[in-house]
């Protein structure tokens, strides 16, 4: 059973997860790194109200094959094979990025 105060604290997280999705959006497209829209159209969150807790999470795609999301490398950045270091040291450690994603930040 749901009381006043989680409906209300379930109400605020609601606006929260909306203002942080509406905020990253905004970032990506005013900074020009939206090339294929993938990360924005896939940001959403979830609001899990149990009996004694509430679990809140932001979503957004994941890399393939790797536990970590698009959203984390778009953030800190991404070198390639042979460049310097990302803000967390994400890099392409043994080949060039996948030419899917070059063709689809040509076609902008």
């Amino acid at each position: 059973m749901q009381t006043i105060k989680t409906i209300n604290v379930e109400k605020e997280l609601d606006r929260f997860f909306k203002s942080v999705i509406r905020e990253s959006r905004k970032n990506l497209k005013s900074q020009g790194i939206n090339a294929s829209g993938n990360l924005s159209r896939t940001m959403d969150y979830n609001i899990n109200v149990g009996e004694n807790s509430i679990d809140a999470d932001l979503l957004m795609a994941k890399i393939p094959g790797q536990n970590i999301s698009y959203g984390e490398f778009v953030n800190y950045g991404v070198k390639g094979t042979e460049s310097g270091k990302s803000l967390k040291g994400y890099r392409y450690t043994d080949k060039k990025p996948p030419v899917r994603f070059l063709k689809t930040w040509v076609k902008q």
